[in-house]
């Protein structure tokens, strides 16, 4: 990058190394170092994310981003460190910066998409995988995303489309067939959201909102006992997740165990009050459902 200074800096550029008894030789092997520091420092970043030490890559990430503030790799890899350790806001910030130095990385813009979602802007994140894939059509990870925050929209249909070409791209994307399964879910096509969503954890069992997906889709193809183990899957790896409590709470539903229910629903509201008229709605209709299911039984017997 070429640096334009004014003959009055060049002087004075000059005087300062003179008194710090510093050559422009010695200057240029300083600068030479520093990259090659910073260098260093992105690779020992990227070897603790595969390492999943996404703390210790930030570290690195800002070393190199100190001496070399020009990289725009440095700050993509250090917006991912952020992402991974829930510091979603930081890491959008990271993809901003990337974006301005460089308005056509179409990776950049996948990522700010991914990141926007998890802030809740959707039409943000919208408009963000659109731009990703205007950039680069055979980007998995970008229509991932669109499937995501069309699903957040209500857009289902559109959703489903947008994770479907994402799995095309990329047999083995686990945010694709998540949202498959989502999409699938929110049509009540069952069958296809419990096969998406077991795809999903086969590609990575540790992400509870495969399990949730499923522990949602197994309740109205009446599979309870199914339907209670993965919601508590999906507890145990998020026990703070108010939708896993609120998935065990209508599996529990499911086997009229009516204490254990009340119990979940009510730690799924303590973690996220929205949920209580959903929660309501959702339980009186499944009570429903489980009474015309006995009074079936009993007419046959």
């Amino acid at each position: 990058m070429a640096i334009c200074l004014s003959n009055e800096k060049v002087q004075k550029s000059k005087l300062c190394l003179k008194k710090w008894g510093i050559s422009g030789d010695q200057l240029i092997e300083i600068a030479d170092n520093a990259l090659e520091i910073a260098k260093d420092s992105y690779e020992k970043g990227l070897a603790l994310i595969m390492k999943e030490n996404f703390e210790e890559a930030e570290l690195e990430f800002n070393n190199s981003i100190r001496l070399n503030p020009e990289k725009s790799e440095y700050y993509i890899h250090r917006g991912n460190a952020r992402a991974a350790q829930n510091k979603i806001e930081f890491a959008c910030k990271d993809y901003s910066k990337v974006i301005k130095m460089y308005p056509n990385h179409a990776f950049a813009w996948a990522n700010k998409a991914a990141a926007l979602v998890q802030l809740g802007k959707y039409k943000e994140a919208l408009e963000a995988s659109k731009k990703a894939i205007d950039l680069e059509p055979k980007h998995a990870s970008a229509w991932a995303n669109k499937a995501a925050a069309l699903v957040q929209l209500g857009k289902y249909e559109e959703a489903l489309e947008a994770s479907k070409k994402a799995i095309d791209l990329e047999p083995r994307h686990f945010a694709a067939w998540n949202n498959k399964g989502s999409a699938l879910v929110y049509l009540r096509k069952y069958k296809e959201a419990l096969e998406a969503s077991e795809k999903a954890i086969d590609l990575d069992p540790r992400r509870s909102e495969a399990w949730n997906i499923k522990a949602y889709a197994l309740v109205p193809l009446n599979k309870c006992d199914e339907a209670l183990e993965a919601s508590k899957k999906a507890v145990e790896l998020a026990p703070k997740d108010p939708v896993a409590w609120a998935n065990k709470t209508c599996a529990l539903v499911c086997l009229e165990r009516y204490e254990e229910a009340l119990e979940a629903s009510r730690t799924a509201k303590d973690l996220d009050p929205r949920l209580e008229a959903i929660l309501d709605a959702g339980l009186a209709h499944l009570a429903m459902l489980i009474k015309k299911k006995k009074e079936t039984r009993e007419s046959i017997a």
